[in-house]
C-alpha cells in the first residue's frame, strides 16, 4: 500500500487486502499451495501431503512477497495439532530458495506455479486439504493512469477472476 500510495507503483498482487478508505482492491482468484521438498525427503513420492506430516521439518521461507504470508498460514495451521513450525526466513527469491531445499536446508511451501523451472533437486507435492492463498490486485481509485485501467479491465474480463484453483 505505501508504495501505491506514494505514486511509485500503480497496481500491487497481494495476498492481503488491508482496508484503505483511498484504495480498491480486486480478488482475482485463489492459489494452491505445494511442499517443495529435496528428491531424498521421505514424502518426495506421495501423490499429496497433509501439512501436519511435515510439523517437524524445518521451513525456510522468502522474507518478502509471499512468505510472511505462508508463515502465518504455517503458524495457524500447525496449532490446530499443537505444533510450532521451525520457520527461517530469508532475503533470497523462490529460485535461490529453491536451491537451498534442494541442498537440505529444509523444505517450503510454493503459492500456484513456481517462478522458475523446478530443478532436478526437488519434488513439488500437493498439499491436501484446504490450503490456498487469496491472490488481490490493490490500487488507489484516484490513480488517472489510462493503462491502469486498461490492465484492470482485461483482468475483470478474464475467466480467472474469482476461481479457486485445485
Amino acid at each position: 500500500w505505501a508504495l501505491i500510495r506514494q505514486r511509485r507503483i500503480d497496481v500491487a498482487f497481494v495476498a492481503k487486502c488491508l482496508d484503505n478508505e483511498a484504495g480498491r482492491s480486486l480478488h482475482l482468484r485463489d492459489e494452491s499451495m505445494a511442499a517443495m521438498l529435496p528428491k531424498s525427503h521421505r514424502l518426495a513420492e506421495a501423490r499429496s501431503v497433509k501439512l501436519e506430516e511435515l510439523h517437524q521439518e524445518r521451513f525456510i521461507l522468502c522474507a518478502g512477497g509471499l512468505g510472511p504470508d505462508i508463515e502465518e498460514h504455517l503458524v495457524r495451521r500447525l496449532a490446530k495439532w499443537n505444533a510450532e513450525p521451525r520457520i527461517q526466513l530469508h532475503r533470497v527469491g523462490q529460485c535461490n530458495l529453491m536451491n537451498m531445499v534442494a541442498l537440505g536446508f529444509g523444505v517450503t511451501l510454493v503459492v500456484g506455479p513456481p517462478p522458475c523451472s523446478v530443478s532436478d533437486g526437488v519434488v513439488l507435492v500437493p498439499l491436501a486439504g484446504r490450503h490456498a492463498v487469496p491472490l488481490h490486485a490493490v490500487w488507489m481509485e484516484s490513480n488517472p493512469n489510462p493503462a491502469l485501467k486498461a490492465l484492470l479491465d482485461i483482468v475483470r474480463r478474464s475467466e480467472l477472476v474469482g476461481t479457486t484453483l485445485p
